[in-house]
C-alpha cells in the first residue's frame, strides 16, 4: 500500500470528524439562539413562590419581550442571582449571549462539559427603579400606596426579615426589587437587595409540567 492509498483511508475519517464537529457547532448555536432570544424552560427549585409555582414545576420563560419592553410590577421572572455584597454594592452580572458562548465553545474545545455557573432564581417584581418600597405592620407599600396581592395565601404575611435593607427603601436605577410569593420561606430582596436589569433572564408565562399543574401566570 503506497502513501496515496494511507491519505485515502484517513480522508473519509476525518471528513466523519469534521462533519460531527460542525453538526455539534449548529446544535450549539441553535441552542445559544433559543435561550438567549426566544424562550426557555426552567425547574423550580424551592417553595419561595408557592403556592403559585410548586416545587419541581416546569415553567415556560420567553426571552423576547425584554428586548423590547421593560419589566412591570407584577411579572414573575426568572433571573441569574446577583449574590450582592450589601457592604459594597458588588453584584454578580449575568453573562451576555457572547460571554456564555464564548464560555461554551471553550469547555467543548476542551472536551468538558460546560457547568453551570449562574444560579437562577425565580420571584415577582415588586419595585420597580425609582419606586420607594416600604413594609409596614406585615403589609407591602409602593410609593405611599399599599400594593394589591390577590397571589398570596391568606395569612402570608411579609415581615422585614434582614436589618441590610432600611425602609422606606428607594429602588436605584436600573434595579428591581423582588419578594418570593411565600414571604414566610423566601430568600429575596429583603435580604440581597435588588436585581440588575441586566440578570432578568425573562417572564415567566405559563407552568406547562405536571399536567396536574398546568396555568398561565
Amino acid at each position: 500500500m503506497d502513501y496515496n492509498e494511507n491519505n485515502q483511508d484517513k480522508k473519509p475519517f476525518r471528513q466523519k470528524i469534521i462533519s460531527l464537529l460542525k453538526i455539534v457547532i449548529i446544535a450549539l448555536m441553535i441552542n445559544i439562539l433559543i435561550k438567549g432570544f426566544l424562550i426557555r424552560t426552567y425547574t423550580v427549585e424551592s417553595g419561595s413562590m408557592e403556592n403559585t409555582l410548586m416545587v419541581q414545576d416546569r415553567v415556560v420563560t420567553e426571552v423576547v419581550s425584554r428586548y423590547f419592553t421593560q419589566p412591570a410590577r407584577g411579572d414573575i421572572i426568572v433571573f441569574v442571582f446577583p449574590d450582592t455584597n450589601m457592604k459594597t454594592g458588588e453584584q454578580k452580572i449575568r453573562m451576555n449571549t457572547f460571554e456564555y458562548s464564548k464560555y461554551v465553545i471553550s469547555n467543548l474545545l476542551k472536551f468538558q462539559k460546560p457547568a453551570d455557573i449562574e444560579e437562577e432564581y425565580v420571584k415577582r417584581i415588586i419595585g420597580l427603579p425609582g419606586d420607594i418600597v416600604d413594609i409596614k405592620n406585615s403589609k407591602v407599600y409602593v410609593n405611599g400606596e399599599m400594593i394589591n396581592e390577590p397571589y398570596l395565601e391568606n395569612q402570608n404575611i411579609t415581615n422585614i426579615t434582614s436589618s441590610n435593607i432600611k425602609y422606606p427603601y428607594t429602588v436605584p436605577s436600573n434595579q428591581y426589587f423582588v419578594l418570593g410569593d411565600n414571604r414566610q420561606n423566601s430568600n429575596d430582596s429583603r435580604q440581597w437587595g435588588t436585581v440588575p436589569y441586566e440578570n432578568i433572564i425573562g417572564k415567566a408565562m405559563f407552568v406547562f409540567f405536571p399536567i396536574s399543574n398546568i396555568k398561565k401566570l
